[in-house]
């Protein structure tokens, strides 16, 4: 029996040293807003869950659906 592939984590790289970072790569990450503040906590159920502030200081939230695997859509 193969093993299962492990989930692709999303990630964001620093283009510059000290400078501006790549957008957010990973499953169901893209259309991310440019986030100034980010924060997580991992869940009751292990899920992790990310808030952030975008540059219009709205509040944007993406949770993971499993613990340890694919991430929801942003949202609002």
């Amino acid at each position: 029996m193969a093993k299962p592939r492990p989930t692709p984590r999303p990630n964001t790289t620093p283009i510059t040293p000290g400078g501006a970072w790549s957008g957010w790569l990973g499953p169901n990450w893209s259309g991310a807003a440019s986030l100034i503040q980010l924060a997580a906590a991992q869940q009751n159920n292990g899920c992790v869950e990310l808030w952030g502030i975008d540059t219009y200081l709205s509040v944007k939230t993406i949770t993971q659906t499993s613990p340890g695997g694919d991430w929801s859509g942003w949202s609002p």
